[in-house]
């Protein structure tokens, strides 16, 4: 039973460390594109409320910041 219990424990710990990889990698991603077409300020918006903020705005018209 507690081989079972820390398989599944294991399992768990990996699928987070997975999961949160991929959202990093994702995040510099998608900034990049942001730096490479200038600041908009919808789309500067959008991307910080999908990070988890309550928005963002541009600043110097090249970089995003989210607040």
């Amino acid at each position: 039973m507690r081989f079972t219990s820390a398989i599944f424990l294991v399992a768990v710990i990996a699928a987070f460390v997975v999961m949160i990889t991929a959202t990093g990698e994702r995040s510099e991603e998608r900034s990049e594109e942001a730096r490479a077409s200038g600041c908009k300020a919808d789309a500067c918006k959008s991307y910080c409320k999908s990070l988890g903020s309550g928005g963002g705005y541009c600043d110097q018209g090249t970089w995003c910041v989210c607040n």
